[in-house]
């Protein structure tokens, strides 16, 4: 009896842990709104990965990508790029999951390195495919995918230089944190 109450206890307080991600991530995507290419959802995605598991991680980042991407204040977004963002989204947590799982074999160093390489993968997939899903979802065809790929160049950029910054700052110190103050029993 007694493992019964304690597994359900774990399952609930995984829910709400879940919930708490999902829900900052909506909190911190509407925080950096108004600063273009600058965001922290990728990286609250990443830190629930690293913290809840893979299969966690990525129900909490497409719960979090439908609520910020489907309700955004500044326009819903048409079927086919919500599923791009979606699934962009969802690379964040298994690598935070991936990171987590190699974290004591990696030298500091390393680690800095394997963050930086997160960040620029998970950003330029992100950004890759909405940037093709935005040209097909208003008809633009071919044509409008190479264009729409070559403008976005600069805002790619400084999408990815600005999560490079991000992890390399700030998911040492939440990670530092977390595994010495475990969420989950």
């Amino acid at each position: 009896m007694t493992r019964t109450i304690e597994s359900h206890s774990n399952q609930i307080r995984k829910y709400v842990l879940m919930a708490l991600f999902a829900g900052t991530t909506v909190g911190l995507g509407y925080l950096f709104i108004s600063i273009p290419n600058v965001e922290a959802v990728t990286l609250m995605l990443f830190v629930s990965g690293y913290t809840l598991g893979m299969m966690n991680g990525i129900l909490v980042a497409i719960v979090a990508s439908t609520i910020y991407f489907g309700f955004n204040p500044q326009g819903g977004m048409s079927p086919p790029l919500l599923v791009a963002q979606i699934i962009g989204m969802s690379l964040s947590p298994i690598m935070g999951y991936l990171i987590s799982r190699m974290k004591l074999k990696l030298s500091r160093w390393k680690l800095i390195s394997m963050l930086g390489l997160s960040a620029i993968i998970c950003t330029a997939f992100y950004d890759i495919l909405t940037n093709i899903a935005y040209p097909l979802s208003t008809g633009m065809g071919v044509k409008g995918i190479i264009g729409f790929i070559i403008a976005g160049i600069p805002f790619s950029a400084l999408h990815i230089l600005s999560n490079t910054l991000i992890f390399l700052f700030v998911i040492p110190k939440v990670t530092q944190y977390l595994d010495n103050h475990p969420l989950l029993v």
